[in-house]
């Protein structure tokens, strides 16, 4: 396959080779791992599982296994996803139920906001003591495997980022909040259009359960306060992680990488501003990085108030017209190191 002018990564010349090759080994080992999953050979499909056939692996995540399927008596194809055994290890029955009765009734709320580009479930029970959803099957391929394959134009990830962000006013608007977005829960159709995944997925993990104890990316689209204490995620919080996301589409992975030391990660997510992403992709425009650091300041008093104002700001800049945000000042940035140092 012939890459086209347009379509090669552009990062400073220290930067190029480690930043493409590692990209490139990510995005290689999705597909191999994609394809094993889609011929698995300790399962004989298709099948039954209580009201669907399964037919065939989609994926696989941390919360558990995708499976295309269809319900029976209607014709429309669904993804179901069997949720794993270790997500509910040592709970009783009492507190399993709790939680799925706080994920179902998070489901129907969404439900009645009725957004086109907000996929949650509309079935959570249990088959054979099998705990499981179903949602809307829609294809497409996940934002992070096409950031994988190479980064967005600067048009692309405000217009992918914006259309994210209404729709995340829109359910923080009714009171509803999806506590973990990151690029592998946005899904881009056939017309690169952005739909939202896991919503309330994030309420099926115990709270002793939510402090990250593995090295995952997924720390990088989450908000340092939400990583010294998860039970203080508000809007403020997931503008952090909208922030996140824009960064991941323009430079390939998200602020904070963890690549292998997580407590490092976690050290550099605390207590420094991420590297600003026109030094590791010179391309970005110079409002798009203004934009994208302002949802990625440490002090949430000093992010976007609002997803509706970050989406009215990257407005601006598809509009060609002048941003609200602006740089943070040299003295900004040194008192805030000063506030961040412990006494």
């Amino acid at each position: 396959m012939t890459v086209s002018e347009n379509q090669k990564f552009d990062f400073p010349d220290k930067l190029f080779k480690e930043a493409e090759f590692d990209r490139l080994v990510t995005f290689s080992k999705s597909l191999i791992e994609t394809k094993s999953e889609d011929s698995p050979n300790h399962e004989l499909l298709p099948q039954t599982f209580g009201n669907y056939k399964l037919t065939r692996v989609l994926g696989q995540g941390k919360t558990g296994r995708v499976y295309l399927a269809r319900q029976s008596g209607a014709p429309e194809k669904v993804a179901v996803n069997m949720i794993r055994s270790k997500v509910f290890a040592d709970l009783g029955a009492n507190e399993i139920d709790k939680l799925i009765g706080d994920f179902r009734n998070e489901c129907r709320a969404a439900a009645v906001i009725d957004q086109e580009n907000v996929i949650s479930a509309f079935d959570v029970g249990q088959v054979d003591g099998r705990y499981f959803y179903a949602m809307k099957y829609l294809r497409g391929n996940s934002l992070s495997k096409l950031i994988l394959s190479n980064t967005l134009s600067n048009r692309e990830a405000a217009e992918t980022v914006k259309s994210i962000a209404e729709s995340i006013h829109r359910l923080h608007n009714a009171g509803i909040f999806h506590r973990d977005l990151k690029t592998s829960d946005i899904i881009m159709d056939t017309d690169r259009r952005p739909h939202i995944l896991g919503l309330g997925v994030a309420t099926l993990r115990p709270k002793s359960s939510s402090k990250m104890d593995e090295c995952s990316n997924d720390l990088g689209f989450r908000a340092p306060e939400v990583v010294a204490d998860p039970t203080s995620l508000d809007a403020a919080a997931e503008v952090w992680s909208l922030g996140a996301i824009l960064y991941d589409c323009l430079v390939g992975e998200p602020p904070f990488s963890c690549r292998s030391d997580h407590i490092k990660t976690l050290k550099r997510l605390l207590n420094e501003d991420p590297v600003a992403p026109r030094k590791r992709n010179q391309r970005v425009a110079v409002d798009l990085e203004t934009i994208c650091l302002k949802c990625l300041r440490k002090n949430a008093s000093d992010r976007y108030a609002s997803a509706a104002e970050l989406a009215e700001d990257l407005d601006r800049f598809l509009d060609y017209q002048p941003i609200a945000a602006s740089p943070a000042s040299l003295l900004q940035r040194g008192w805030n190191r000063i506030r961040r140092r412990p006494s």
